[in-house]
C-alpha cells in the first residue's frame, strides 16, 4: 500500500511539474512573439521613414536634372520663357510629371513594405497568443491526467468492499489485513 501511494504521489507531481513546463513554454513563446511583433513595428517605422527619404533624394535629383537641363536648353539658345508649348517647357513639364510619379511610387513601395511589416507582426502576437492558450490548455489537460493517474493508484489500494474473508465465488478474497486480492 505503501508504495502505491508514493506511485499516486509521484504521478500528481510529475503531472504537476509537467504542467508547469507546458505552461512555461506557453508563455515563452507568446513573449518571443511580442518580441518580434514589436520589432516588425520597427521595421514598419523604419521602412515607412527609408520611403521619405528616398522620396526627398528623387525629387533633388529631379530638380538637379530639370536645372542642368534648362541651362543646357539656354546655352544653346532656346528662350526659356518663350510659350508654354516649347520645347524646353514642355521637358520641364515632362521632368515634373516623372518627379512625381517616381516621388509616388517610392512611397507606395514603402508602405507595401511597412504594411507587411505591420502584418507580420500582428500574426505573430495572434501566434504568441496561442501559444500562450495552448501552453495553458496543455497544462490543465496534464494535471487531470496525472490526477486521474493518482487517483486509479489510490482506487486500487481500497478494499473490495462486504468481502469479510469468504470466497465470494469471483476467486479473490480479503487479506487479514482487510485489503482484496485476485478476482475477476
Amino acid at each position: 500500500m505503501c508504495y502505491a501511494l508514493i506511485g499516486g504521489g509521484l504521478a500528481v507531481a510529475g503531472a504537476g511539474m509537467a504542467a508547469y513546463g507546458q505552461y512555461k513554454q506557453g508563455q515563452f513563446q507568446k513573449d518571443m512573439s511580442k518580441y518580434q511583433a514589436g520589432l516588425d513595428r520597427q521595421r514598419a517605422g523604419y521602412a515607412q521613414k527609408q520611403g521619405e527619404i528616398e522620396a526627398a533624394a528623387a525629387e533633388k535629383r529631379h530638380g538637379q536634372l530639370v536645372g542642368a537641363g534648362l541651362t543646357a536648353f539656354a546655352g544653346n539658345g532656346v528662350l526659356l520663357e518663350a510659350r508654354p508649348d516649347s520645347a524646353a517647357a514642355l521637358w520641364e513639364v515632362d521632368q515634373a510629371r516623372s518627379a512625381a510619379y517616381d516621388k509616388e511610387l517610392i512611397k507606395t513601395n514603402a508602405e507595401l513594405a511597412a504594411w507587411g511589416f505591420k502584418a507580420n507582426a500582428s500574426m505573430l502576437t495572434a501566434q504568441g497568443s496561442m501559444a500562450a492558450w495552448a501552453g495553458t490548455v496543455g497544462a490543465a489537460g496534464t494535471v487531470l491526467s496525472g490526477s486521474g493517474s493518482a487517483m486509479a493508484t489510490y482506487s486500487s489500494l481500497k478494499p473490495s468492499g462486504g468481502n469479510s474473508g469468504g470466497n465470494s465465488g469471483g476467486g479473490g478474497g480479503v487479506h487479514a489485513d482487510g485489503y482484496g486480492y485476485g478476482g475477476d
